[in-house]
């Protein structure tokens, strides 16, 4: 299962993607890469599983900017 770990003020907050994925269509070095896309092309479905898994990153980013923005307007 691919979880999406957010760290804040040295506090671990992990997020479920709900896309199931081996390790051996895993690609550790996906953030050098150009695509940037973790899930390589072994898993028959990984277009679609990277598509899920940017999303569910789209959606934490935006709730953690509207928290922080919520933060400083106080």
């Amino acid at each position: 299962m691919v979880q999406i770990v957010y760290y804040f003020s040295k506090k671990r907050v992990s997020f479920t993607t709900n896309v199931e994925v081996k390790i051996n269509d895993w690609d550790e070095d996906w953030r050098s890469k150009r695509k940037k896309e973790p899930i390589i092309n072994t898993d028959k479905d990984s277009n679609t599983k990277n598509i899920l898994i940017f999303q569910r990153w789209r959606e934490i980013k935006d709730v953690i900017f509207e928290i922080k923005g919520g933060l400083l307007s106080l």
